[in-house]
């Protein structure tokens, strides 16, 4: 369940990273610090 969570947040944020670079607000709240 912990990799398909972490997965899906992966993509989540892959995608955010190419629809809206200014969102680091949200890495940084999820702890990827990307």
């Amino acid at each position: 369940m912990r990799n398909l969570l972490v997965g899906n947040i992966n993509g989540q944020l892959e995608q955010r990273g190419l629809l809206a670079p200014l969102d680091h607000g949200e890495r940084r709240a999820l702890g990827l610090g990307r």
